[in-house]
Formats: structure tokens, sequence, C-alpha cells
């Protein structure tokens, strides 16, 4: 603020010394020549320096400079959509719409602008920017040469191609392989096309979604797992129940277990590669694996907080020992009721009290309805139509010092009925 009352000051001084003072001041901020005097606004040097330093300065020009071609080129040249104060005439003039665009695609959404911007214009925009065909005629998006230059830089650009290019097997399988979202833009019948199919889902598995499930087959599945076994829940249920479609997105993604069948999250081998990707995948493990030594360490391996969803067998003597290395820098809750049952709860150190908290309740069955500040001993909670308030006796887990990093603590939470 203090820069621009200077500048101001400077612009506002006696006309023998406006030139070399306003010249200084839009070197420093080119919005500055709001502030000039109508003279100075229709200096060249002046407004020249102004719009190199702040393209959008050109607003605050007199008329002959929007008019002014050179000016207008440098202003464009440092911001596009500066274009939309030139002149007129300006605005029409195909170096100028070429210069601003190769700035900004900004440049073009001014009506009248993208009106007048030509094949050369277009395609310029695709190349510096990756988009523009929303910007294009309807002539230019039916031009099979600039549409494809649109979807092999952005894909999803084919959502703005002519009816007939969307249709075109060429331009699909090229804005497909570079983004498989453009699949939900094609025509419907190459929707069916199993070599578009393919190509999409190598590219992202998420865009499973779109295939009509006549083309959901087990090769079709197994292709989009690879890039993103998290998708594994748009496959039909009689695929997460095949064994390979689901080992390959463990894999990928440990968590698909969870979307496998029942009867799969009990298979050793499938469930071990699932934690041996994310650790925490042991949430989704039959009850009897959460119980194997051999998972449950490779699966703490991974990531501590898998023993999360271990057996409360890991949390005492002899398996403590073993356990403990990988829960150096984690705390572990022994969190208490007043029925006498008990749990085990994983936390990273730099947790809340009340994610902690909320860790606790999903420990307990217990689903989390309100929560209050992390001072207040006193947080409602709601399972099924019955209201629980869960007091907290005692939770000094922040103050803990680093040596007790990786020992059980008690947190001695009490749940009243």
């Amino acid at each position: 603020m203090l820069q621009r009352r200077t500048t101001c000051f400077c612009i506002s001084r006696a006309p023998a010394r406006q030139g070399t003072c306003s010249y200084r001041g839009v070197q420093v901020s080119g919005d500055a020549l709001k502030h000039a005097s109508a003279h100075l606004k229709a200096d060249r040097d002046v407004v020249e320096a102004a719009v190199a330093k702040s393209g959008c300065a050109l607003r605050h020009a007199s008329f002959c400079m929007k008019a002014d071609k050179e000016v207008v080129m440098t202003a464009v040249a440092n911001y596009g959509g500066a274009i939309d104060y030139a002149s007129a005439a300006l605005q029409r003039d195909k170096d100028v719409i070429l210069a601003a665009v190769k700035q900004s695609s900004l440049a073009l959404c001014k009506e009248s602008i993208a009106q007048s911007a030509d094949k050369e214009v277009i395609l310029a925009c695709i190349n510096f920017h990756g988009e523009g065909l929303h910007y294009a005629s309807q002539e230019l998006q039916a031009d099979k040469e600039v549409v494809l230059a649109a979807v092999k830089k952005d894909g999803w650009e084919l959502r703005f191609a002519a009816p007939e290019l969307r249709a075109d097997k060429e331009v699909v399988l090229a804005a497909v392989r570079q983004r498989g979202l453009a699949l939900a833009h094609c025509a419907k019948e190459l929707q069916h096309d199993k070599e578009v199919v393919l190509a999409a889902m190598s590219q992202n598995g998420w865009e499973l979604r779109y295939v009509p499930a006549a083309m959901k087959d087990k090769e079709v599945v197994l292709t989009a797992m690879a890039p993103n076994g998290d998708a594994l829940h748009m496959a039909p249920e009689e695929l997460r129940k095949n064994r390979d479609v689901v080992l390959t997105a463990v894999r990928q993604h440990g968590h698909a277990l969870g979307k496998a069948s029942v009867e799969l999250r009990s298979d050793r081998d499938l469930v071990l590669a699932a934690v041996m990707q994310d650790g925490r995948a042991l949430e989704y493990a039959a009850a009897e694996l959460q119980e194997d030594e051999a998972i449950v360490f490779a699966a703490g391996r991974q990531n501590g907080l898998a023993f999360n969803h271990a057996a409360t067998k890991f949390f005492g003597a002899p398996l403590w020992q073993e356990a403990q290395p990988f829960l150096q820098n984690l705390w572990v809750f022994r969190v208490s009721r007043l029925s006498g049952a008990f749990c085990y709860v994983v936390a990273k150190s730099d947790y809340t009290s009340e994610r902690i908290l909320r860790d606790v309740a999903r420990k307990l069955g217990i689903v989390w309805w309100t929560g209050c500040h992390d001072s207040d001993d006193k947080f409602e909670l709601l399972r099924d139509s019955t209201r629980l308030r869960l007091y907290k006796a005692h939770v000094s887990w922040w103050n803990l010092p680093e040596s007790e990093k990786g020992t059980i603590i008690d947190l001695k939470l009490l749940v009243k009925v």
C-alpha cells in the first residue's frame, strides 16, 4: 500500500517531471497507470512500461494506446487475457490473438475473439496449453486434424468434438490412451468395442464405471485392476469371487481386499499379498488370519497401524516382544470397558485426542455421533438406537516422553450405557 501511494505521488507531480516519475512508478507496479493523468495514459513509453510489468494495465490506457498494435502485443505477451482491453479491430487481429493464446488459453474466453480464431490459432492454443477445442467453431470441432491434436494432449477434450468424430475409432483410441475418462464421451457403439475399452482400462482402471455391463468380462476387469486395484468394487460380483482378478487388485491396492468375496478373504496367500502392499488391509482378512503370526507380522512390517486389526494375543507375552519393533513410532492404548472387556488401539504419535477417540469408538463397535473439543471430558456417541456417553477419565498421551513410545498404555476409558 505504501508503494502504491508513493507511485501515485510521483504521477501527480508537476508536468516537468511527470514523465520520469511515472515511468519509474509503472516499472514497479503496472497498475500504477490507473492513477496517472489522461496525458500519461496516452504516453506510449509509460503505457508500454506498464503493460510489460502487468498486461492488465492495458485497461487503464487511453483508447489510442488500446489501438496501438505494438503496445497490445506487449500486453498480451505478459497476460493473454489483456486482449479483452484491446480495440475491437485488434481483437480480430490474428497476430494479436496468436500472441495472446500462446500466453493463456483464457484469451479465447470472449466469444467475439473466439469467433476470429482460425485453425492456426486453435492449434496453437492446443499445443501450448493442451486445451482450446471448446473455444473452436463447430467447423473446427469437426476437423479431424484439430481434434486429434487436442485429444493427444488431453483425451478429455473429446467431449467437445463433433458427434461424428466421437464415433471415429482412430480419434477415440487416441483419446482413451491419453485419458481413460474419454470413454465416457465417445459414441455408444465404441463403448462396446473391445480394443477401445481395453485401451481405456490400461490408462485408468477407474473408468470401468463407464464400461457397459456386457463388456465387463475377465480380460477387461483384469486390465483395469492392473493400474487401479481400488476399482474392484466396480467389477461384477462373480469376478470379485475370481482369485486371479482379486489377486491382481490387491497387489496394486491392498485395501481392495475389502471388496473381495468373503471366501477369498480367507485365502492365506491372497491376504498375504494384500498386507504386503498395505498392512492395514489386515482389517478385511478373515478372523483366523488376523491371528496368523506370519500374516500379522508381514502386515506390521509394512505398516505398524496394521496391529489395530490383529488379535489381542499379539499384545501379550510372548508375542509382544516380537511385535514391539513394528510399533516404535506409534502409541499403543489398552482400552477397558466397565464390563471388563478390553481392546488395543494403535495410533500415530501426532494424532489428536479426538482422532484417537474416534478410533477407540470404532474398535468398540460404537458409531461416532457428535464430538466436543479436546478440553471437554464428554463425547456423545450413538449405537443403534441407544445413546451412549463416553467419559474420558484419563487421557495424557500427548505428555508421554519419547521413551514411552511403543509401550502399552492404559487409556482408562469408561463406557456407560
